[in-house]
């Protein structure tokens, strides 16, 4: 997609490092997946990758967390496509009684 920062680069898929502050908690994603421009570096990441996030962000907050430091990439969530299959097969072997 064209870069709405610039409007001269083009966004490529990569990763990029995420950093969540609320009051006296910092979360800090690594590796998480984005659209970054090739021209000027904007980072977009996906309301669907921003997600899981903010969710676990809002989690360490509430859990009293001063800095959590994570791995976004290494995280076990289920891959949306993946997980629609799965659901298929599942659905496809059930026998109605």
């Amino acid at each position: 997609m064209k870069c709405a920062i610039c409007r001269h680069g083009t966004t490529t898929g990569g990763y990029t490092t995420l950093v969540l502050e609320r009051e006296q908690t910092t979360v800090v994603f690594k590796k998480v997946p984005a659209q970054i421009c090739d021209n000027c570096g904007e980072e977009y990441v996906s309301a669907e990758v921003n997600e899981s996030p903010l969710s676990q962000a809002h989690a360490e907050w509430e859990r009293g967390i001063t800095l959590e430091m994570l791995d976004f990439a290494a995280q076990k969530r289920p891959n949306p496509v993946g997980y629609l299959e799965d659901v298929r097969l599942r659905c496809a072997n059930l026998t109605c009684g």
